[in-house]
């Protein structure tokens, strides 16, 4: 164990040199690339550590990449010397994470990894430091193959912080500090005498890792996971697994081989009781597969872990699957690897990582089930704490809060509209951030050393690079692009796709607002750090962690959870937010599953007489136990009846209704035979509302992330590959203005018996009316599909005539032209603007020979109608809802129950 150094000289020697390379860091604004870097703060720390030039050498020994500098305990002499430190330097702000090149091949994380491994002078002493000067990351080697991260340290306070702060044991800069000198002085590795450079107490998930440079073959995986060296692997265990449909498929293709074995007891407690009793084979299932080399997705590994569920009387396994990497320039003979638990059939897993480089979230997660197994009670293991450390609950909640926080201190004083400005702002970011993290997106304009070379004023980054990249790039064709005037922000945002799909389109109300500087992206410090900071520190996926089915990443789900919870600080400001205005309320995925589930299910079932409610609801979900029975032909019938229903949601809020739909359709119109991607559906089936603007561009953004997630599939079977492209980037998205709108639910009338000329239903209107109508509706689907701009120019000239036409035949209609038409004449549904269009949703959304909508699903506000109004002023609102719209349940005083009419004379 290193010595704990808190008075030594060394330390102070430490502190020194950090607070004055901060103060030259700060002279030149922090713009220093990475020769700066060294010469200001690290070499001046390396000398404080001790470390004299007999000591020192650069890029020593092998060819090709090569370490910074090399440190040694003792003086260099012509016999090599056992190297005690490798040094990686980087520009201030680097991503160590990502590759200049994009994605984390080649990332500096796996630079300095692959010196400890590959080096000519490396041993099992050996320690590796990558810094820009301010941030420290320490690995050292624990074995011929893996190495591991000690400790992960940012010094940038050292620098802010007075030596009188210093002086307590206690600040967290000091604690930092003392690390950092404990793991690379002179000092301390000749205190501990060198040879005693030993690892600190092991997670056991690191030497199950390096177990696989020796063997990978399923039965020694099996054992390395057991801890145990004698398994039972699938020869002796024959006939106990029983392989069909989708899993045997999947063994046939995609395994090279798999073991499993019955590992502790498994304890299970029956719910009308309580008691615990044993299961029946009395122990839990556990499992390696060795996957042929390509990715893991997650639905294989769903797939895989509950084929071995089923040998549970519980629905309980544990299961890692791995594959050989396939990396083009990586010649490394590495491994991916997943690692999912099953209880009761819902399945939780890592995200997939190398063995070599584990995200650290997978390796904490596999060493707590790893002790579980290996330490199980002879009482028996509870399946549920099975799932405990893969929970992403807690991994959610801490980036919303950091999230949160970040958004409050731009919001924190300013009005409505700067406050709307920054929720704007931040969704575009998330958006283009989640792209970036699937390689669809370069890297380089997110990364701080990137762009502290290519700009000479790195605080105009929002203005000359992401808004650049929003609205000049993924907003504008190929064939329309201007080129950035600085020559290397040109040449990094070559290569980002034309998009399209509204949310990059310039806002006149928004745009402008606008003001951060380039600490607001990258500060690293730790009590208000940049956005970039904070979203670097996760991992992020195009998919959706549903509620059977999910992984350690940050998904769009838990998107919609976040922005819908800033929705309220947003309107009224942080610093009067109490409790939650609005009646905003976020419904989880599985309510929104089931509710949606139920409501097709009753829509679908008139068009199949013959089946019973469990076989048409077997449609719609993702297991295939009700659907089996359904005879092929009736299976067939029902393919246009659910493509032709209309889904509407009156108050969108984040997209869960609609998102849930979307995925229990696509389903539904898969097993019946017929094909739909999620474009299509979207584009002929879901509509939604909101009044609030920012709910309208929140939904947007899932709805386009689910489309996007469905492209990078790549040539599924259940996609038509004439829709699809490799990496999912050459397809701009559609325009989801006329799907999803921002609109008053309530100044629909609550009535099935309406027409625009107040009697009669919607099919006796005027002939003229309703021509003009179906023009209006037409225009907007076309509107919906274009993406040249000369095309959409084209539809919003027509579709601003149509409008014309439609306010010129209501002028000589006289008090028989309604609000609500005259509304629909004035509504730029294809622009950008932000203001809610009171009209009704029949007309929003006109169909010709349609009534209404086929389902109106959703969770309507919960809000008191009337707060702090006179009796006078409550008799005069009561009147208008009543009098004059017709709604009849206003002495509730609750929006909710005014939804619930709109919903009733919708459908």
């Amino acid at each position: 164990m290193l010595p704990t150094l808190t008075q030594s000289d060394t330390l102070q020697k430490v502190m020194a040199a950090i607070r004055r390379g901060f103060r030259d860091a700060e002279r030149r604004s922090y713009r220093l690339n990475e020769s700066d870097t060294r010469s200001i703060l690290i070499t001046p720390v390396l000398n404080a550590l001790g470390y004299p030039p007999g000591n020192r050498m650069s890029e020593l020994g092998g060819t090709g990449n090569r370490p910074d500098e090399c440190l040694f305990v003792e003086a260099v002499t012509d016999e090599q010397m056992p190297v005690a430190i490798f040094i990686e330097a980087k520009a201030l702000g680097a991503d160590f994470d990502s590759s200049p090149l994009g994605g984390r091949v080649d990332s500096p994380t796996r630079q300095i990894q692959r010196y400890l491994r590959q080096h000519p002078a490396s041993n099992l002493n050996s320690i590796g430091a990558l810094t820009d000067g301010f941030r420290w990351r320490i690995y050292e080697r624990v074995s011929e193959t893996d190495n591991r991260l000690v400790c992960d340290l940012n010094l940038r306070r050292v620098g802010h912080m007075h030596s009188r702060y210093l002086d307590d044991p206690e600040d967290a800069s000091r604690r930092a500090t003392e690390e950092l000198v404990r793991w690379l002085s002179l000092e301390s590795l000749e205190e501990a005498g060198y040879s005693g450079v030993k690892p600190l107490e092991h997670n056991p998930a690191d030497a199950f890792f390096a177990s696989f440079s020796s063997d990978t073959t399923p039965k020694s995986v099996l054992g390395n996971l057991l801890g145990a060296s004698e398994v039972a692997s699938y020869d002796e265990s024959a006939g106990l697994l029983d392989l069909t449909g989708k899993v045997k498929e999947l063994c046939d293709k995609e395994w090279h081989g798999y073991a499993f074995a019955f590992g502790p007891a498994l304890a299970i407690t029956t719910e009308d009781s309580g008691q615990s009793t044993f299961s029946d084979p009395p122990g839990l299932p556990v499992a390696a597969v060795h996957y042929t080399p390509g990715n893991l997705a997650r639905a294989d590994m769903a797939m895989t872990v509950r084929a071995f569920a089923t040998l549970s009387a519980d629905r309980s396994a544990v299961a890692v699957a791995y594959a050989r990497q396939v990396v083009v320039g990586n010649p490394m003979h590495e491994y991916d690897a997943r690692v999912a638990v099953c209880v009761k059939g819902r399945v939780s897993m890592t995200p997939q990582f190398t063995l070599q480089l584990p995200v650290p979230s997978a390796r904490l997660a596999v060493a707590d089930i790893l002790n579980m197994i290996r330490n199980a009670p002879d009482s028996g293991i509870d399946a549920a704490t099975l799932a405990e450390p893969l929970a992403v609950h807690e991994l959610q909640q801490r980036f919303y809060l950091e999230v949160a926080a970040w958004v409050e201190r731009h919001q924190l004083g300013r009005d409505r509209p700067r406050r709307q400005a920054i929720l704007q702002h931040l969704i575009k970011v998330m958006f283009a951030w989640i792209l970036k993290e699937s390689n669809q997106l370069p890297s380089a304009p997110f990364d701080a050393a990137y762009v502290r070379d290519a700009l000479d004023d790195v605080d105009r980054y929002h203005e000359d690079v992401l808004e650049f990249l929003f609205h000049e790039r993924l907003n504008v064709e190929d064939a329309k692009r201007q080129p950035h005037p600085n020559e290397s922000v040109n040449a990094a945002l070559d290569s980002v796709p034309y998009l399209n799909g509204s949310l990059f389109m310039r806002n006149s109300e928004w745009d402008g607002l606008v003001s951060l500087t380039a600490d607001d992206y990258w500060s690293p410090d730790v009590d208000s750090p940049g956005l970039f900071t904070i979203l670097s520190r996760y991992h992020w996926t195009l998919d959706e962690n549903r509620p059977g089915v999910h992984e350690q990443t940050l998904d769009p789900e838990l998107l919609s959870n976040l922005f819908e919870r800033l929705i309220a600080p947003t309107d009224v400001g942080p610093e009067r937010l109490k409790s939650m205005p609005g009646g905003t309320y976020y419904t989880p995925p599985d309510v929104t599953d089931e509710m949606v589930k139920d409501a097709l299910c009753a829509a679908v079932s008139r068009y199949a007489p013959n089946l019973a409610e469990p076989q048409v609801r077997g449609l719609f979900d993702s297991g295939n136990a009700g659907f089996r029975d359904i005879p092929v032909d009736e299976g067939k019938g029902l393919v246009e009846p659910i493509k032709s229903l209309k889904i509407f949601d009156p108050a969108v809020g984040s997209g869960a209704f609609l998102f849930s739909a979307l995925v229990a359709l696509r389903t539904a119109i898969a097993k019946v035979g017929g094909r739909a991607t999620a474009e299509e559906i979207i584009g002929r089936q879901l509509f939604g509302q909101d009044i609030q603007p920012l709910a309208v561009q929140i939904t947007k953004l899932r709805l386009f992330i689910a489309i996007q997630s469905e492209r990078t599939a790549g040539s599924r079977a259940d996609l038509d590959p004439d829709r699809v492209t490799s990496g999912g980037t050459a397809l701009p998205l559609p325009n989801l203005e006329a799907r999803v709108i921002c609109a008053d639910t309530l100044a629909t009338s609550p009535t099935t018996a309406w027409s625009p000329f107040g009697s009669g239903q919607l099919d006796g209107a005027d002939k003229t009316i309703k021509g003009l109508l179906a023009d209006l509706a037409d225009l907007r689907l076309s509107w919906y599909n274009a993406h040249a701009e000369e095309a959409k120019m084209a539809i919003l000239e027509e579709y601003a005539d149509a409008r014309a036409k439609l306010r010129a035949v209501l002028q000589t209609k006289g008090e028989l032209a309604s609000p609500s038409l005259l509304a629909v004449a004035d509504a730029e549904l294809l622009s950008s603007k932000q203001v809610a269009i009171a009209a009704d949703a029949r007309l929003l959304f006109y169909s010709p020979g349609r009534k209404g909508f086929d389902v109106v699903v959703g969770n309507p506000p919960y809000e008191r109608l009337y707060v702090n109004l006179s009796v006078d002023e409550r008799a005069s609102a009561v009147a208008k809802l009543t009098d004059e719209m017709g709604y009849r349940t206003t002495r509730v005083n609750n929006l909710y129950t005014l939804f619930c009419e709109v919903g009733l004379a919708l459908a």
